[in-house]
C-alpha cells in the first residue's frame, strides 16, 4: 500500500529583506524568519502580515529537519499552486518508489545486493553518451571541470565530460578509456568519509571491483580528485590517484540509508521537534553542498563566495561544529581566488568568529571592519 508523504512544514520571510544592499545578508539571520508551521498556518500568517502581498514573500519547506526547496511568491494563489504541485510531485514520487521496490527483482541494472549499498549501481557509458542525473559527483578539477565515480576494469577513476556528455575515463593503472561503468546513486544517499591508512574499511564503503596488482578497491577522492584505496587485512592500505599519486589519507565514499540517519533525524520527522531554520547545529550536511554538482560547475570565484556565505550563516547559527568541518576546504578555494588576500582576510574573522563561539557557546554575529 502507499505511505502518505511526510507533511511538509514551512517558514517566511520579505523576499526584498536580503536583496538589500544595506543588509545583503539579512537572510542568514534566523530571527527575520517566521516559525517553522504548517502550510495552513502559514497561510494565515502571511495574509495577517502582508494581506495584499504589496511585498513578495520568500517560502521554505522542510520535510523533517531537511530542507527540500524554496521559492517566492506574490500572491496566494502562486502560494497554492506552488506548493500543491510540490506536494503532487511528492507523492508521484513516492508512490514511483513504492513500484521500483517492488519491482527490483525484475530489474537488470547492477546494483550492489545486500544492506544500504544495494540503492547504487553501475551504469555503462561510453564517449559521447549524456551523464546520468543521478552520477555521483566527485568534484571539479580546474584543467577538467566537474568529474565524476567510474571504473573501467575493476578500477575506480574519474570521468570527465564535454557539455554533459562522457568525454573520458581515468584510471591510475588502467589509463585513459573512452568506454567505462558511472556510478549512480541518489546525492542524499553519498558521503564522503575521512579516512586513513591502517583504518578499518567501512561496511558500507563503495567496493569497486578487484584489480590483479591491488586485489580489492573501493572508490575514494584526494582533494577533488577520484581514485581507488587498497586493502590489507581488511584495513586501508593506500589511496591511488591518477594525477596525485599515493596517499595515505583521502575520504573514502559510503552508501547510506535513509534508515541510518540517526534518532535525532527520525525524531523531527515524526514531529517530536523541529528547530527554525539556521537554529541548532547544521550536522553533516553543512559541507555536503560542496559535494553537489551544482556547486562543482561553478567557477573558482564562486565556488569561494558560496563557501563564504555558508560559513558566514553556521557562524550567526552558532554551529561551531560545521564551522571546523567546512574551513580547511573553503580555505583551498580562498588561497585559488583572484582575491585571495581578500577572501584569507575574510577567512580570519570567521576563524575568530569561531573561537568565540566554541568559548562562549552562544551566537556570534559577524561584524564588518
Amino acid at each position: 500500500m502507499t505511505s502518505a508523504p511526510v507533511e511538509r512544514m514551512l517558514c517566511w520571510m520579505y523576499a526584498d529583506q536580503h536583496t538589500s544592499v544595506s543588509n545583503p545578508i539579512a537572510w542568514m539571520n534566523p530571527e527575520r524568519w517566521s516559525r517553522v508551521k504548517s502550510f495552513e498556518a502559514t497561510v494565515a500568517d502571511i495574509l495577517a502580515a502582508n494581506p495584499e502581498f504589496k511585498r513578495t514573500v520568500e517560502v521554505i519547506e522542510y520535510e523533517g529537519s531537511t530542507e527540500k526547496c524554496r521559492y517566492k511568491i506574490d500572491s496566494l494563489d502562486d502560494f497554492e499552486a506552488q506548493h500543491g504541485s510540490k506536494a503532487k510531485l511528492r507523492t508521484q514520487t513516492s508512490m514511483m518508489n513504492e513500484d521500483s521496490q517492488n519491482t527490483d527483482q525484475f530489474s537488470s541494472s547492477k546494483s550492489l545486493q545486500g544492506g544500504p549499498t544495494s540503492i547504487a549501481k553501475w551504469v555503462p557509458i561510453k564517449r559521447g553518451e549524456a551523464i546520468p542525473r543521478d552520477a555521483v559527483v566527485v568534484g571539479s578539477i580546474p584543467t577538467e571541470g566537474v568529474v565524476w565515480v567510474g571504473r573501467a576494469s575493476g578500477e575506480p577513476g574519474k570521468i570527465n565530460a564535454s557539455d554533459r556528455k562522457m568525454n573520458s575515463f581515468c584510471g591510475r593503472d588502467i589509463g585513459t578509456k573512452t568506454e567505462a561503468e558511472i556510478l549512480c546513486c541518489p546525492a542524499e544517499n553519498v558521503k564522503w568519509l575521512p579516512s586513513q591508512k591502517g583504518q578499518a574499511i567501512p561496511g558500507n564503503a563503495m567496493k569497486a571491483g578487484a584489480t590483479p596488482s591491488d586485489g580489492p578497491t573501493y572508490v575514494a577522492r584526494y582533494e577533488q580528485e577520484p581514485g581507488k584505496i587498497n586493502v590489507q587485512d581488511g584495513a586501508y592500505w593506500n589511496f591511488w590517484g591518477a594525477k596525485c599519486g599515493r596517499k595515505v589519507d583521502a575520504e573514502i565514499l559510503v552508501i547510506v540509508d535513509e534508515a541510518d540517519s540517526g534518532d535525532a533525524d527520525r525524531a523531527r520527522s515524526r514531529g517530536l521537534s523541529f528547530e527554525p531554520p539556521g537554529r541548532g547545529r547544521q550536522g553533516p550536511e553543512a559541507c555536503d553542498f560542496m559535494q553537489c554538482e551544482a556547486f562543482a560547475s561553478k567557477s573558482p570565484d564562486e565556488q569561494k563566495a558560496d563557501a563564504l556565505r555558508r560559513l558566514s550563516r553556521l557562524v550567526l547559527h552558532g554551529d561551531a561544529d560545521g564551522v571546523e568541518r567546512m574551513l580547511p576546504r573553503a580555505r583551498q578555494l580562498a588561497e585559488l581566488a583572484s582575491d585571495a588576500d581578500i577572501a584569507l582576510a575574510e577567512l580570519q574573522k570567521i576563524e575568530a568568529s569561531l573561537q568565540a563561539l566554541k568559548a562562549e557557546g552562544e551566537f556570534v554575529l559577524l561584524r564588518g571592519g
